[in-house]
């Protein structure tokens, strides 16, 4: 498994840029995404970004 370190995530943070990965990778203990604010899962990418800048994309 590869993923990204905690001070690149700290990077993208401060120029404003959200990694997206599974929730799988998101809870796990192995990697320090969980702690992360600009870490999201795909169904919060889907869910918060996605649906209220494409308001016709939303779930019916």
């Amino acid at each position: 498994m590869t993923t990204v370190s905690s001070a690149a995530i700290d990077d993208m943070s401060n120029q404003g840029i959200h990694l997206v990965v599974p929730e799988s990778l998101k809870k796990s203990k192995e990697t320090c995404y969980n702690g992360k604010a600009n870490v999201i899962t795909f169904r919060e990418f889907f869910d918060e970004e996605i649906s209220s800048k494409r308001p016709r994309f939303r779930r019916i």
